[in-house]
């Protein structure tokens, strides 16, 4: 299977809002025809996480690549 979204290292959160991190160091691979399942307590970040890898929120730090290419390289 092809890898499709590789994460190293992101860190989610708000910058504006007195730099609170909701979630660090995240490293994941996500690969074409693969199911993946995201889980976690209410208030974690997991609904900030996918703002982040859609791109409607900016990453706090690390790289999000999309087909070998990173996000920030994508237009809208």
């Amino acid at each position: 299977n092809q890898e499709t979204i590789h994460i190293r290292k992101l860190t989610t959160g708000y910058p504006g809002k007195g730099e609170q991190d909701c979630s660090e160091d995240i490293d994941a691979t996500i690969r074409s025809g693969e199911l993946t399942c995201l889980l976690g307590a209410n208030g974690v970040g997991k609904s900030t996480l996918l703002r982040t890898l859609s791109a409607f929120q900016p990453p706090v730090g690390g790289e999000i690549e999309i087909m070998g290419k990173k996000l920030t390289d994508y237009t809208d």
